[in-house]
């Protein structure tokens, strides 16, 4: 019995967003495998001529092909029921059943070699993952908890893809799927990229008009190495890609366990990422006075992702729509978004210069070029500079020239003292040939003296370099040396200590006496 949920009382805005909570709902109710059924219906009333019927597969019974079938046999039922006849439909001559058979017959012996060795050809020494950049670390076990985002190609840009794939012999899917393997090559930062691509594999027309899974997922290896250009590139995934349909047969299943692939649970073996180009006719059937058409946005939220990140393009009319279904655990949905934009930009700059090498072709919109080159690369304004020790003491002498500057046992020291003994040293080391960049040592062993020499040394623009003299004679030797000093502050019992081979010019702290103001200060900075 077909459940009838009545939304005619709704306005419009309000059923069309019901309809939608009730299709997810729907997709995302679990179906019982052993006890079924792996088909359910639900016919919501939109209005008094106006319904819309919810069907839902699950894939083990059913893929996109198996969708076009159920339209057009539902089409043949209602019309011949509606006029009272019997069904129209022709008993099936084979089952599902009676291809899992002869498929498993017929990947035996030497066409099962056959295709093995062609597989194991076109994936040795392939990469195992291809790790994007992920908004998350990946879980170590595969949770499948998934999103879409929805996004479409402008018409014009899908006319000069076709008019490209004319002239270069290619198919519009493998354009597509050229563009879609460099967005993954720049973004995976490697030049050898494994996607995944479900096939139909309807290769016999005993096939064609049955429901059921059929589906196989054909590996497709693309080699993007030495630059070439973006013609060239479409001409290796159009031979990469003839060669993979022409041994599509083997199941993937089979072709992983053949391989003897290492499992992971954090992944899919071969390939984690999935492409898939749908042309199923979208068309409107008229049956009986009945129109019927296929829901627009019936692209089913399920909340769940059966790989890393899968791109599906589909035809309409003279555009293209696209959807991305990604794993949840891994990306957020912004990131999805702007893969999809810089997507379509590789494109719209792929068919605009086929011929440019694929390093050359950009991916980013103008706004994010205007926001990496304008925004986050504009010059950062000049830091105020802070005034330097030495004009911070002159400040503080015209401010406060009484206030302490300088306590110790022997007593107190204002700043104008300070300054005045600071600026008498700085004297003497500037007649003594002391300017920026020249390294003055210092060994004193009385603190306030210490204070004193070292300003008198920023006052005269040179930079010290502090000595204990409580060190060994050799280890303040090689510390003049090493230190590169052109001079030396001490006092008499001091120097006496030193070896006199190891001392460079010396200034006796004694002999800086007499008066004298701070020598103007050089230019320390630029």
């Amino acid at each position: 019995e077909l459940p009838v949920v009545d939304l005619a009382g709704l306005d419009p805005a309000r059923c069309e967003e019901t309809l939608r909570t009730l299709g997810r709902d729907e997709a995302r109710r679990p179906f019982d495998l052993q006890r079924g059924p792996l088909l359910r219906g639900l016919l919501a009333r939109l209005g008094r001529e106006d319904h819309a019927l919810l069907l839902h597969l699950h894939h083990v019974v059913s893929d996109g092909w198996s969708m076009g079938v159920l339209r057009r046999e539902l089409s043949a039922l209602y019309e011949a029921f509606a006029d009272g006849r019997p069904s129209p439909l022709p008993e099936l001559p084979i089952q599902y059943a009676d291809f899992a058979v002869w498929q498993r017959r017929w990947l035996s012996g030497e066409a099962l070699e056959r295709q093995l060795a062609f597989w194991r050809r076109q994936l040795g020494g392939a990469p195992p993952v291809l790790d994007l950049p992920f908004d998350r670390p990946r879980p170590a076990v595969e949770t499948f908890r998934g999103g879409i985002a929805e996004f479409s190609l402008p018409d014009a840009l899908v006319r000069r893809l076709r008019a490209l794939g004319r002239s270069l012999g290619t198919t519009l899917s493998m354009t597509a799927l050229a563009g879609f393997d460099l967005l993954l090559a720049r973004s995976a930062r490697r030049e050898d990229v494994v996607v995944g691509s479900a096939v139909a594999n309807r290769n016999r027309r005993e096939i064609e008009d049955l429901i059921g899974f059929f589906v196989n997922v054909l590996v497709l290896r693309t080699d993007l190495s030495g630059d070439p250009p973006f013609a060239e590139l479409a001409a290796r995934v159009r031979e990469m890609s003839l060669a993979a349909y022409a041994h599509q047969d083997l199941p993937f299943e089979k072709l992983v366990e053949e391989l003897q692939l290492p499992r992971d649970l954090a992944h899919h073996p071969l390939c984690q990422v999935m492409v898939g180009f749908q042309n199923f006719p979208r068309h409107e059937a008229r049956v009986r006075g009945l129109t019927i058409t296929v829901l627009e946005g019936e692209i089913a939220e399920t909340g769940t992702a059966k790989a890393d990140l899968t791109l599906f393009l589909a035809e309409d009319g003279d555009g293209l729509r696209g959807w991305t279904e990604y794993n949840a655990d891994l990306f957020e949905a912004p990131t999805v978004l702007r893969l999809q934009r810089h997507l379509v930009t590789l494109l719209e700059a792929a068919a605009g210069a086929p011929d440019r090498p694929i390093g050359t072709l950009s991916m980013l919109t103008p706004e994010e070029r205007h926001q990496i080159v304008r925004e986050w690369s504009a010059p950062s304004p000049e830091p105020a500079l802070e005034p330097l020790l030495p004009a911070r003491i002159a400040a503080r002498v015209q401010e406060a020239p009484d206030a302490p500057a300088l306590v110790s046992a022997e007593g107190a020291l204002s700043y104008a003292d300070l300054h005045r003994r600071a600026g008498r040293l700085a004297r003497r080391l500037r007649e003594a040939g002391v300017e920026p960049e020249v390294r003055v040592g210092i060994c004193l062993d009385r603190p306030e003296a210490m204070v004193e020499a070292v300003l008198g040394v920023l006052f005269s623009g040179g930079a010290w370099v502090p000595l204990d003299p409580a060190y060994p004679a050799a280890r303040l030797g090689f510390m003049l040396e090493d230190a590169g000093c052109d001079l030396l502050v001490t006092t008499e019992d001091l120097l006496a200590r030193l070896p006199a081979e190891i001392l460079p010019a010396v200034l006796v702290w004694e002999e800086a006496g007499g008066e004298g103001e701070v020598p103007p200060l050089p230019a320390l900075l630029p």
